[in-house]
């Protein structure tokens, strides 16, 4: 089973809430394919050294450029799971259960709430 978390990373503080996605992370590898993905300006320096395959993307960029980013990253992995992290990358879960095409790809999006569920097709 493959995991995507996706959390915000807008400004230069490294909360509470990056330390318990990356001891979630940690906990989730053990049994599943984990990767985090932050999208912001900045990059979390937490996660580069944390032992999980972290990937950034930049909405310096340009805001569609980063959501093409992004969406060719989950198009490439194939996550059974996207977790959103944060109010902000609830956006990104709407993005891809409304705006791409059903058939695309399966994948479980969920809330707040780890909750690994089976593969759903949106």
């Amino acid at each position: 089973m493959k995991v995507l978390f996706v959390v915000s990373s807008m400004t230069r503080k490294q909360g509470g809430h990056f330390y318990s996605l990356l001891s979630t992370a940690k906990a989730v590898s053990t049994t599943a394919s984990v990767k985090i993905i932050s999208v912001g300006r900045y990059k979390v320096a937490l996660f580069k050294d944390g032992g999980v395959d972290y990937i950034h993307i930049r909405t310096s960029i340009g805001f569609f450029r980063a959501l093409f980013t992004l969406t060719k990253e989950v198009k490439t992995w194939h996550p059974d799971v996207m977790h959103s992290f944060d109010v902000r990358s609830f956006f990104l879960r709407d993005w891809f259960r409304f705006l791409l095409e059903p058939h695309a790809f399966k994948i479980s999006v969920v809330g707040r709430h780890l909750n690994i569920t089976p593969r759903l097709k949106i």
